[in-house]
């Protein structure tokens, strides 16, 4: 059961922890960062005023340790950009299965748990798989994602987020009561992560996988339970809860897809049907062949990576609006530059920090003159790569004339760059313009000060994002 493994898992944790407490009771003191901190040795890596602005740390990673040895844990990051588009490109030395997850071990640090071997809950699959495996996973994959499937996401985008905007707009409740400003506008206050950003990508997700998403809110729920295993900034107790809730969302897919197998002249996504054909064919089927669970599995990553990268990207470009009044008015009139807008807002703020990589040449890699033997881990830091002064002119600077914008590496690089990046550039591109055509104004609502970002050394998105809009007069 979901609450058998949590338990199990909780358990292994705190044996896993405790015996590194053992091992070193220096790595687990805590301490503080100090205020402004001008080198390397002045920073904790996973202090909370770095998971909420990395970048001063990743510069300071790029001058002067571009491969960085975490202290007191068996990992490195890789910071400069170059060096990970090499990295991501080097499958047959560095191996992307999940093999590990972080936890927090207090005092800014965290400690590495090697993934449980359970006969339960998703399989790696696409981006947490290596060729040949991985070939096979994506052809199938991308053998779904035709034009016309796009072309019918694209207007029931529009549409949800159509009805999503003019709900709030038209709000009449305590939360989201309009007044008039100084300049005769209409306005309208509203959290825009919890009542647009954080639901749309998941309704869209579920409509790509042809699944119900009436329960969309319980499923985001379970959703990001699933992120959250990842945030390296985890207790024992609070990784066990992720893992538990999150086997309720493998468990419904599961369930999900079974019914839709008995039931295949009915499917409507093109998407399931390949999931569902490629699980019919023979092993040695040129077309490729999953079994079920990892079928199962690729809608997990949809349901997961897919929906978080959107989110995250709607977060990030609407807050970037509100502080650029001028973009604003730029973008109304030259609609057609939205996506060279979004390129340099995924650029600035990866919706993913990095994702790990581990050494499987049995004689091991060199980089920056440090041999690393098989088994090592390496974290390829994309938001790092992506304000790299050594590739990207003026890298801290927003520009939408930046020429080489779609250099960036926010959904990866090589073979295992993100499946679903051209509906996550769609998604923000519709709900940018759709919102842009509805207000007059976009700016920051009260905060208690600076925008908070989501407690994970994994994700970066922001955890609310409170506008106040002023209403185009029709």
């Amino acid at each position: 059961t979901a609450e058998g493994i949590g338990a199990y898992i909780c358990w292994l944790c705190h044996g896993y922890l405790n015996k590194l407490k053992l091992e070193s009771k220096q790595a687990w003191t805590e301490r503080k960062q100090i205020p402004n901190p001008t080198k390397l040795e002045d920073y904790i890596p996973f202090a909370p005023e770095n998971i909420q602005n990395p970048y001063p740390f990743y510069k300071a990673l790029r001058d002067e340790a571009p491969l960085y040895k975490m202290e007191n844990a068996d990992y490195y990051l890789l910071s400069r950009y170059k060096d990970i588009v090499a990295a991501a490109k080097a499958t047959e030395d560095l191996s992307s299965n999940l093999v590990a997850i972080l936890l927090s071990g207090g005092g800014g640090k965290n400690a590495i748990l090697s993934k449980p071997n359970l006969d339960v809950g998703p399989v790696d699959v696409l981006a947490l798989q290596d060729p040949p495996i991985h070939t096979y996973q994506r052809k199938i994959a991308f053998a779904g994602l035709t034009p016309k499937l796009f072309l019918g996401l694209e207007s029931r985008i529009r549409e949800v987020s159509v009805s999503m905007i003019d709900q709030f707009l038209k709000a009449d409740t305590t939360l989201f009561k309009g007044n008039r400003n100084e300049d005769n506008l209409e306005r309208c206050y509203v959290e825009w992560m919890d009542s647009f950003a954080l639901r749309l990508p998941m309704v869209v997700a579920l409509d790509l996988v042809g699944f119900p998403y009436e329960q969309h809110r319980t499923i985001k729920e379970w959703a990001d339970h699933g992120v959250a295993l990842l945030s390296g900034v985890n207790t024992p107790e609070e990784f066990a809860e992720h893992v538990m809730e999150s086997m309720k969302l493998f468990k419904w897919i599961q369930k999900q897809f079974a019914s839709w197998m008995k039931k295949e002249d009915e499917v409507q996504s093109l998407f399931l049907k390949e999931l569902i054909n490629a699980t019919k064919r023979d092993k040695d089927d040129p077309n490729g062949h999953l079994t079920i669970r990892e079928a199962e599995s690729i809608i997990v990553q949809i349901l997961l990576a897919g929906n978080d990268s959107s989110a995250s990207t709607m977060g990030s470009a609407v807050a970037e609006l509100a502080r650029k009044p001028d973009m604003q008015i730029f973008l109304r009139e030259n609609p057609d530059r939205i996506p060279d807008f979004i390129e340099e807002v995924l650029r600035l703020e990866s919706p993913f920090n990095g994702h790990f990589r581990k050494v499987k040449k049995e004689e091991g890699i060199t980089l920056h003159g440090q041999h690393l033997p098989k088994g090592t881990r390496v974290m390829l830091l994309w938001g790092s790569g992506n304000r790299d002064e050594g590739y990207w002119k003026n890298p801290e600077e927003f520009s939408i004339e930046r020429e080489n914008r779609r250099s960036h590496l926010s959904f990866g690089s090589g073979i295992h760059s993100c499946l679903g990046q051209k509906l996550a550039r769609l998604e923000v591109k519709v709900v940018l313009e759709e919102l842009l055509k509805r207000t007059q104004n976009i700016e920051i609502g009260q905060t208690s000060g600076k925008l908070k970002y989501l407690n994970s050394t994994f994700v970066r998105s922001l955890e609310k994002l409170p506008l106040r809009l002023s209403i185009k007069q029709k």
